[in-house]
């Protein structure tokens, strides 16, 4: 993925580059050529499955974000009015996930959840 554009906010970037750089995986490099070779390409393969692979991206007018990856796991932040985070709140307290949110002009907002 690639994200551009002045106005992305920083606590999406933020969660973009602590998520990523938790799915690297450590270069360790063997001493024989052919073991090296054999050995990155084992760094590589498995650094295709950890990577971060964002499902879903939704930025809304103030600030908003929301991202989900292919596991499931999701993240928001930014700009979110007092309100959407109680609402937010009040699912988290019934133990029911965020399954999507997208976020539209003068604090409207939509969830999905389960």
């Amino acid at each position: 993925y690639e994200y551009h554009g002045s106005s992305i906010p920083k606590t999406l970037v933020d969660t973009l580059q602590r998520e990523e750089a938790s799915c690297q995986i450590t270069n360790v490099f063997a001493t024989e050529s052919n073991a090296m070779t054999q050995n990155i390409q084992q760094k590589k393969d498995m650094k295709q499955q950890k990577l971060l692979h964002l499902m879903c991206v939704t930025l809304g007018p103030k600030g908003e974000w929301f991202l989900k990856d292919r596991d499931g796991r999701s993240w928001w932040g930014g700009n979110l009015t007092k309100e959407l985070k109680g609402v937010i709140q009040d699912i988290e307290d019934t133990g029911d996930c965020i399954t999507f949110m997208d976020f539209g002009v003068n604090g409207t907002y939509f969830i999905r959840y389960e």
